[in-house]
């Protein structure tokens, strides 16, 4: 139970939040047992939005703890009851959790479907960071299903918006991924100029592991055009 100094909204908080941590930490069991107390709170649990914002946590440690369908069906069942409902944050986070999990089982249309609805509430919501996320994942899926141009036009979503702390990191990825794109039909001028874009954000943010892999990036895109020198 809880301090007579707690409510019962303060306790179940703190719950939520060390649920999350163990989630996060992949202590995926531990998360389960305080999901299950959780579950034992009527006068949380009968609120629609509290529990299915506990059924949420409850599939991503299902998932990690290795149990798949029941993951899914709670997913799947939560988002269908959300469809009825105008809780717009919470079905942004089943729908990128969601596209998440597919795209991890190699399901990329499926994951594509769910992460254009997380990109369409993302921009009811005017979530910017959201809306580079949505657009990066569903040009992601696209490129690996190699539908190019698809992968373009998301890709180009993205690098429409200015550069700024929250936005560097999704935008430098995606200019990651153009170099890719460019290297697989051997455009060297492109890539290394998306490469040198990438480069340029990264050196501004000062993130060292970003700077190593454009100039990863860059030595690559000289070894492909034969110039080792430079590549070296």
């Amino acid at each position: 139970m809880f301090s007579q100094s707690e409510t019962l909204s303060d306790h179940i908080e703190i719950e939520l939040e060390e649920i999350e941590s163990r989630i996060q930490n992949k202590k995926f069991e531990q998360a389960l047992v305080k999901i299950e107390q959780l579950e034992s709170y009527s006068a949380y649990t009968s609120v629609d939005k509290n529990r299915l914002n506990l059924n949420l946590l409850k599939a991503k440690a299902l998932y990690g703890n290795k149990e798949p369908e029941e993951s899914m069906n709670l997913l799947l069942s939560g988002f269908n009851e959300l469809s009825n409902q105008n809780e717009l944050l919470l079905i942004g986070e089943y729908s990128l959790y969601l596209g998440q999990i597919f795209a991890i089982e190699k399901n990329y249309n499926k994951a594509i479907e769910y992460y254009k609805t997380f990109l369409n509430n993302s921009l009811k919501r005017n979530d910017t960071t959201e809306v580079l996320k949505a657009n990066l994942f569903i040009g992601g899926s696209y490129h690996v299903l190699d539908k190019l141009d698809s992968a373009d036009y998301y890709y180009n979503e993205v690098i429409k918006y200015p550069v700024n702390e929250k936005s560097e990191e999704i935008i430098s990825n995606t200019y990651n991924n153009f170099v890719d794109i460019a290297r697989d039909v051997e455009d060297f001028e492109l890539a290394e100029d998306y490469a040198n874009k990438m480069l340029t954000i990264e050196q501004q943010f000062k993130d060292t592991v970003g700077i190593s892999l454009a100039f990863f990036n860059l030595g690559n895109i000289a070894n492909d055009n034969k110039e080792f020198l430079k590549a070296n």
